[in-house]
């Protein structure tokens, strides 16, 4: 399976390369060089067939999630953006040619030097994460009494402030503006006391189920648990699909774990369940269903197309477009290394309040103003790993930050393999999805 996997992105990767080249003529001036990406995948994949073959493949989550990462990035969305014609994520932001040619450039490089890096740092040390080893010693290791009365403090935060602000499994269309438009840092801070307390309620009941299951492994404890990963995916506080997505995979993740004898069942059921829930989050977002009176209407005004994907692969893959805008930071700017710091400072909490008050902007405030052509916008758009270490460090170190997020990822995983707990378990395979993920700072 394993192998079927990786060459079936390769099939696909080729087959990307060979539609691209027959399309050279209709792309647009600064994509000529847009096979790179997809033969960058390709190549860079190539060194990983030892890797996933071993019998003990020491870091799974992160080889096949990165892997999945790059393969939409450098090969799904190039051919979307040639079939729809759409090439850009904002037609408001800046498209200088050349600096198109060059983001691809650097695009294909971390890519390509990515891929090659997990081959060496996915294969040292470590034993293979299994989720079928025994994990019947695992337990709850926090003080109950402490999840208890956070749970009541969370339950008073949601009555007093929070039931504007939390849906359950699907948003309201009917809300006239988007939920995610009306929050400020106490209502940020509730979120998270929320969003935490539902978190202990699923661990303490997850318990609650494994010492049940561990006199009997009787199935119904294994739905109850699957159950309780869909209710606590299905708290709905904000509109980041992200949020979701870990909530999910986690909540997921450690329901397998705990009754690993119906693994395969609980995947089937975790993932078709968590696919539903984030088509209809997607759906609200891609269709502003709160314009509407209803998801129906929503829909029948509203027409989905190849642009659109190829739009919203752009948008959250980090295509060319956006890697050029850093391109452009790059030569009309003189940002330092002085500002690479202030960056490193104001995201460490603490001293990120100390370092609020310096005279200097983030770079990725620099970032989009550039973007939005305007000094009154400056968050919106991602700012980009390579893009960030092409500003600091030039086109052979851009994929420095790339490189870094890879070797944490390795770290989390390697936490996760030790993990004897609930929380570490439910934890670093959380971060370690977040890492996973990233294609930004």
């Amino acid at each position: 399976m394993k192998k079927i996997v990786l060459i079936l992105t390769q099939i696909i990767s080729l087959l990307v390369i060979v539609f691209t080249i027959a399309s050279l003529n209709s792309l647009p001036d600064g994509y000529e060089l847009y096979v790179l990406l997809p033969l960058s995948y390709f190549i860079g994949s190539s060194f990983l067939y030892s890797l996933v073959l071993s019998k003990e493949l020491k870091y799974p989550l992160s080889t096949y999630g990165i892997l999945l990462m790059f393969f939409l990035r450098t090969v799904i969305s190039p051919y979307a953006s040639i079939a729809s014609g759409w090439y850009v994520e904002a037609i408001y932001a800046p498209f200088i040619n050349i600096n198109i040619a060059l983001s691809i450039k650097l695009i294909a490089w971390e890519c390509l030097l990515s891929l090659i890096f997990m081959s060496f740092i996915f294969r040292k040390d470590g034993t293979k994460l299994d989720i079928t080893d025994d994990y019947n010693d695992i337990r709850l290791k926090g003080n109950k009494l402490f999840y208890l009365l956070f749970i009541i403090f969370g339950i008073m935060c949601f009555f007093l402030w929070g039931r504007e602000l939390v849906s359950f499994g699907f948003l309201s269309s009917n809300e006239g503006e988007r939920i995610g438009d009306n929050t400020n840092q106490f209502l940020n801070l509730v979120i998270q006391i929320i969003k935490i307390s539902a978190t202990f309620v699923f661990l303490l009941l997850m318990q609650k189920l494994q010492l049940k299951y561990s006199k009997n492994k009787k199935l119904k404890y294994a739905l109850a648990g699957i159950f309780l990963a869909i209710l606590n995916t299905s708290i709905i506080i904000g509109e980041r699909r992200t949020i979701m997505l870990f909530t999910a995979v986690s909540s997921i993740y450690l329901v397998v774990v705990v009754f690993k004898k119906y693994k395969n069942l609980l995947v089937l059921i975790g993932g078709i369940s968590a696919i539903i829930l984030l088509g209809m989050f997607t759906f609200y977002k891609t269709f502003v269903a709160n314009q509407f009176s209803s998801y129906s209407e929503a829909l029948i005004n509203n027409d989905f197309s190849l642009e659109d994907l190829a739009h919203n692969l752009q948008a959250y893959f980090v295509g060319p477009h956006n890697v050029s805008i850093s391109v452009l930071l790059s030569k009309t700017t003189e940002l330092n290394f002085l500002n690479m710091i202030y960056d490193f400072f104001r995201s460490i909490f603490g001293l990120s309040f100390l370092a609020s008050g310096l005279d200097s902007n983030l770079t990725s405030q620099v970032f989009n103003s550039i973007f939005y052509s305007s000094d009154n916008y400056q968050s919106g758009h991602i700012l980009s790993s390579v893009g960030y270490g092409y500003i600091y460090f030039g086109f052979l170190m851009s994929p420095v930050f790339t490189l870094f997020h890879l070797t944490i990822c390795r770290f989390f995983e390697g936490l996760l393999k030790k993990s004897k707990s609930f929380e570490g378990i439910y934890l670093w395979s959380y971060i370690l999805l977040m890492f996973i993920t990233v294609h930004h700072l």
